[in-house]
């Protein structure tokens, strides 16, 4: 049966082959900020576990840092997508043992 269905998808793959790399192909460069993006107030930071209606204390401040910080963003961000995509090709792996 999965053979079967294959065989009928085979035709359609150098279209779907043409169509990625077309898609590769048009991606452009972005452009770069004028100004960095910083925040205008502390109410403005990103403040979990932080109680800023108070005086912070050393850790308060550090911690505030690192969770503001935009290369350490983009990290964090970097890897979940990365995580993710491990996530997503071990349950397809699963799914096709599971399937045989």
């Amino acid at each position: 049966m999965p053979t079967r269905i294959c065989m009928r998808l085979r035709p359609l793959l150098p279209a779907a082959v043409v169509l990625a790399l077309a898609a590769c192909a048009t991606a452009g460069d972005l452009p770069l900020a004028a100004r960095p993006e910083l925040a205008d107030s502390l109410a403005a930071l990103h403040h979990d576990e932080v109680n800023n209606a108070v005086p912070l204390t050393v850790s308060e401040v550090a911690l505030l840092a690192v969770q503001n910080d935009p290369d350490l963003r983009a990290g964090r961000a970097q890897l979940s997508l990365t995580g993710a995509a491990h996530d997503l090709s071990a349950r397809a792996e699963a799914g096709t043992r599971a399937g045989k």
